[in-house]
Protein backbone atom coordinates (compact mmCIF):
# COMPACT_ATOMS: atom_id res chain seq x y z
CA UNK A 1 0.00 0.00 0.00
CA UNK A 2 1.48 3.41 -0.70
CA UNK A 3 0.32 6.92 0.88
CA UNK A 4 -0.16 9.68 -1.21
CA UNK A 5 -0.34 13.18 0.76
CA UNK A 6 -3.01 15.60 -0.29
CA UNK A 7 -1.67 19.16 0.23
CA UNK A 8 -4.21 22.59 0.13
CA UNK A 9 -3.57 24.85 -2.69
CA UNK A 10 -4.63 27.81 -0.07
CA UNK A 11 -5.09 28.93 3.11
CA UNK A 12 -8.84 29.47 4.32
CA UNK A 13 -11.21 27.20 6.28
CA UNK A 14 -12.47 24.07 5.00
CA UNK A 15 -16.46 24.73 4.24
CA UNK A 16 -17.26 21.27 3.05
CA UNK A 17 -16.52 17.92 3.22
CA UNK A 18 -17.65 15.58 -0.17
CA UNK A 19 -16.05 12.08 1.91
CA UNK A 20 -16.21 10.84 4.71
CA UNK A 21 -12.97 9.53 6.33
CA UNK A 22 -12.00 5.40 5.47
CA UNK A 23 -14.27 6.23 2.56
CA UNK A 24 -13.08 4.96 -1.17
CA UNK A 25 -13.05 7.56 -3.48
CA UNK A 26 -12.22 7.35 -7.45
CA UNK A 27 -9.43 9.92 -9.14
CA UNK A 28 -10.73 13.59 -9.51
CA UNK A 29 -13.34 12.99 -6.83
CA UNK A 30 -13.99 15.89 -5.16
CA UNK A 31 -12.61 15.22 -1.47
CA UNK A 32 -13.42 19.13 0.33
CA UNK A 33 -13.50 22.30 -0.24
CA UNK A 34 -11.56 25.29 1.40
CA UNK A 35 -12.85 29.08 1.74
CA UNK A 36 -11.01 31.86 1.14
CA UNK A 37 -12.04 35.18 0.86
CA UNK A 38 -15.99 33.72 -0.40
CA UNK A 39 -14.56 31.91 -3.04
CA UNK A 40 -14.50 28.10 -2.92
CA UNK A 41 -10.69 25.81 -3.94
CA UNK A 42 -11.76 22.18 -4.28
CA UNK A 43 -9.46 19.24 -3.57
CA UNK A 44 -9.81 16.48 -5.79
CA UNK A 45 -8.50 12.90 -5.20
CA UNK A 46 -5.88 12.61 -7.00
CA UNK A 47 -5.51 8.83 -7.73
CA UNK A 48 -8.52 6.26 -6.50
CA UNK A 49 -7.64 4.61 -3.19
CA UNK A 50 -9.14 5.10 0.28
CA UNK A 51 -9.40 8.47 2.09
CA UNK A 52 -7.97 8.94 5.38
CA UNK A 53 -8.58 12.84 6.33
CA UNK A 54 -6.20 15.07 8.36
CA UNK A 55 -8.78 18.21 9.02
CA UNK A 56 -12.21 18.78 9.93
CA UNK A 57 -14.60 20.61 8.83
CA UNK A 58 -14.51 24.53 10.06
CA UNK A 59 -10.64 24.14 10.73
CA UNK A 60 -8.55 26.85 9.59
CA UNK A 61 -5.24 25.42 7.24
CA UNK A 62 -2.14 27.08 5.94
CA UNK A 63 -0.97 26.96 2.33
CA UNK A 64 0.55 23.39 1.79
CA UNK A 65 -0.48 22.37 4.64
CA UNK A 66 -1.46 18.36 4.89
CA UNK A 67 -5.08 17.93 4.92
CA UNK A 68 -5.54 13.94 3.69
CA UNK A 69 -3.80 11.21 2.57
CA UNK A 70 -4.86 8.71 0.25
CA UNK A 71 -4.33 4.78 0.38
CA UNK A 72 -3.88 3.30 -2.59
Amino acid sequence: MTNHPILSETQGTVALLYAEEGAAVKEDDPILEIEIFKMMIRAVAPYDGILRLKVQLGEFVEDGQLIAVLET
